[in-house]
């Protein structure tokens, strides 16, 4: 069975989650072109499933940036998969305003298989501090996990970021990525994300 997926990220998880089960709130961002609640409204919020990929800190709206770790790794996910919910296929920026007559899901959306810069949204402009973010994504994408329970701890992107966080340098960071072993009894750091058999 195929499932048509979305991504997306929050600094009020419950807050955001709670909206789905709300049918006056939803039909406020369907009326702006949101595709997910589109179809959540459309086909009913039991036949949706969620998968929380990273928990972590709630941050001041004012204070998210582009290099936070929660706004890389969705742009991963809309630069690597093909999603069909995320019409808008930035991870930092403003939502889409398309009538509701104009989303289309799965194929018949137009930006349906493309990832990476090739996939904004129609006719929009790119700010610089979207750019920037898809510049800093096209460096190596490097997924680093906890040694003790062998859970997902950060993505990064490129070595440089690698060696700041394990405080080694850059060249040592390369080596530890591309090496598949266990660095300072504390991590194990991947070139692709690795299912938790995998890493027994």
């Amino acid at each position: 069975m195929a499932f048509i997926q979305y991504v997306g990220s929050s600094i009020n998880l419950s807050k955001r989650l709670s909206y789905y089960f709300l049918p006056s709130y939803l039909k406020t961002p369907v009326d702006r072109g949101s595709a997910i609640c589109t179809a959540i409204l459309k086909h009913g919020v039991e036949n949706f499933s969620i998968q929380v990929i990273e928990l972590g800190s709630s941050p001041d709206r004012s204070s998210v940036k582009i290099t936070d770790d929660f706004i890389l790794l969705e742009q991963f996910f809309l630069n690597t998969y093909v999603l069909a919910y995320n019409i808008r296929r930035i991870a930092l920026g403003p939502a889409s305003t398309y009538s509701n007559e104009n989303i289309k899901f799965g194929e018949l959306n137009p930006q349906f298989g493309k990832t990476g810069p090739n996939s904004g949204v129609w006719g929009m402009i790119h700010s610089d501090e979207q750019k920037a973010l898809w510049s800093l994504t096209r460096s190596t994408p490097l997924f680093v996990y906890d040694v003790t329970n062998l859970k997902f701890i950060t993505m990064l992107y490129g070595y440089k970021n690698l060696s700041e966080y394990l405080k080694v340098h850059p060249n040592t960071a390369k080596r530890i990525a591309k090496s598949h072993s266990v660095f300072n009894d504390k991590f194990i750091v991947s070139l692709e994300e690795v299912k938790e058999d995998t890493l027994k």
